[in-house]
Order: C-alpha cells, then sequence, then structure tokens
C-alpha cells in the first residue's frame, strides 16, 4: 500500500472518529442533564475540554494573540460556537429525546449557505441551493410539527426552537470564522474559543443566580468529561485536522453523518422512539443537506470515478 492510500485512509479514520464523538454528544448531554441542569453541562464540559486541549497548545508552541481585534473575535466565537449553542441544545434536550436534537442540529450546513449568501461573496445561493433549502426546511417543519402533534402543550414547541437556534449560531460562527479566522492556527482557534467559554459561562452562573450543583453519579461525570476532553478539546482539534487535509466542503461532510448516529444512539441505549414524522422529516433534512451542498456532492462523485479508474495493480 502506498503512502497516499495510507494518508487517505488516516483522514477516513479521523473522519469516523469525529462522527462518533459529535454523534455520541447528544446522548452524553441527555444522560448529565438526569442529574444537573444545562449551565452545569457546559460549565464542567468546557472546562474539562480546556484541560484536554492546553497540551496540544503547548507540543504546537502556539502563542496567544497580540491584537485586540483577534481578541474579539474569539469572544464572538465562543459565544456563537460555544457558550450560546451548548446551552440552547442542553436545555432543549430536556424536553425532547436526544436523536431528535441531533438531527435538528444536523441543519448546520442548510443555514450556513443561507447566511453565507449574504455573508461571503463567493458563497452566493443558487436554484439547487434554493432547492435543497426548501426540502431540507420541509423536513424541520414534519421533525417540529409531528412532535408537537402529540401533545397540546404549546410549551413543548420551545426544545425544538432552542435546538434550531443553536444550529443557526453554529452556521453563524462558521461564516464568520472563514471570513475573519481562516488564516489563525487551528489549535490555537480551538484553545482560545474554549478559553473565552469558560470564562462566559462560569462568569454568567452568579449572575442569573444559578447555584452550582455538583453532581454525585458517576455515569454523570463520566458523561460530563467525555464531552470535554473527547467531544470538544478532541473534537474540534481532529475537525481542524480534516479541514486542513480535505478542505472546509469536504470536511462538513461529518454534518451529515453525526445526526444518524445520535439517532441510533438514543434509541439504543435510552429507549427512544422512533416515528414516521422522524423517519420522513429525517429523509427530508439530508437530501436538502445534500442539494445544498453541491460541491460535497460533486467531491464525492469526483473521488469515486477518480478511485474507479485508477489503475489496478497486479
Amino acid at each position: 500500500m502506498d503512502i497516499d492510500k495510507l494518508v487517505n485512509m488516516k483522514h477516513w479514520i479521523v473522519f469516523g472518529v469525529l462522527s462518533i464523538l459529535w454523534g455520541s454528544s447528544f446522548l452524553l448531554i441527555k444522560i448529565a442533564l438526569g442529574e444537573v441542569s444545562p449551565i452545569t453541562v457546559v460549565a464542567f464540559s468546557y472546562s474539562f475540554g480546556l484541560v484536554g486541549v492546553i497540551p496540544l497548545i503547548c507540543v504546537a508552541g502556539q502563542g496567544f494573540p497580540r491584537d485586540r481585534s483577534t481578541y474579539l473575535c474569539y469572544v464572538f466565537i465562543a459565544v456563537f460556537n460555544g457558550v450560546l449553542p451548548f446551552l440552547l441544545t442542553s436545555w432543549g434536550e430536556t424536553g425532547i429525546d436526544s436523536g431528535l436534537a441531533s438531527i435538528l442540529n444536523g441543519t448546520v450546513p442548510l443555514f450556513t449557505i443561507a447566511i453565507a449568501h449574504f455573508w461571503l461573496a463567493d458563497e452566493k445561493i443558487t436554484k439547487s441551493k434554493i432547492l435543497g433549502l426548501m426540502i431540507g426546511f420541509l423536513g424541520v417543519v414534519m421533525l417540529v410539527g409531528g412532535n408537537l402533534g402529540r401533545s397540546v402543550a404549546r410549551a413543548e414547541l420551545f426544545p425544538h426552537v432552542a435546538v434550531l437556534s443553536a444550529a443557526i449560531c453554529y452556521a453563524i460562527s462558521m461564516n464568520f470564522t472563514r471570513k475573519y479566522l481562516s488564516t489563525k492556527p487551528a489549535v490555537a482557534q480551538t484553545t482560545m474559543m474554549l478559553l473565552f467559554s469558560n470564562l462566559i459561562i462560569w462568569s454568567a452562573m452568579p449572575l442569573v443566580g444559578h447555584p452550582l450543583r455538583m453532581p454525585v453519579q458517576l455515569t454523570t461525570w463520566t458523561a460530563l468529561v467525555f464531552l470535554g476532553l473527547l467531544s470538544s478539546s478532541a473534537g474540534y482539534y481532529l475537525y481542524f485536522d480534516l479541514i486542513n487535509a480535505w478542505g472546509a466542503t469536504r470536511a462538513s461532510l461529518v454534518n451529515y453523518v453525526f445526526p444518524i448516529i445520535g439517532l441510533f444512539l438514543g434509541v439504543t441505549f435510552l429507549g427512544e422512539t422512533i416515528t414516521l414524522g422522524i423517519v420522513s422529516g429525517s429523509f427530508l433534512v439530508v437530501i436538502g443537506v445534500l442539494l445544498s451542498s453541491g460541491s460535497s456532492l460533486r467531491w464525492m462523485l469526483a473521488y469515486r470515478s477518480t478511485r474507479d479508474s485508477a489503475p489496478k495493480r497486479s
């Protein structure tokens, strides 16, 4: 096996590991919420995440930024890629299944494309993207509406809206990062995001009058450590490594995989149910994302064509 094949295999392994890490995070959030509040989940997870990323930045030898504008950019990322979406997702899972939350979070590419049209000069919406957005959002309507039909209480709407709002936050952050932080080292971005996320979330606790409750159950601590060390610090590091190897478009394929993993884990370990509305809505969301990300589809077809046309070794 030549070097190119080994390198490509390594990147596919990274892709698979990242899909599992991020897909399982919704299950772990649900487990932790069995004992502690959403804000506690976020605070402890990011604390463990910062501990996990410090060795990475020390090995990489990356220094801290020296200009005020860069610091402000990292604060923005900490809010819209860190604290706010994580808190919204955690709170949303107090009212909906972890599997459904993972699917709703999988709409990030749809919102990213819509926002990029107005924010980035080279990411304008095409006809195929418009079709994909329409199909994808129809799937979201089916996911939300189908679950609301099981309950008369209108308060059930808000957990769905919270998770979708988290997806919008991630989309805003992705476009902001591309526009203002694309030249910054990946390890430095991860470290600064987790650093400011910790400062924000721990400072917010006394301001909102929320008492800190230390977990006592081993399963809760395990979930929080996993969310911090693996889903946050290791997950973001692997994601940025994949971006460096494949580019942002190819790396974004992970958004198509982890919702399926999240749904599977929720059904397997928490006994969550799958309804026809969830299946139909999920299918439309995936189709919408694929149609909207035409460049990803072209890459997949091009990769398969190249692989099939490659000369066979005798």
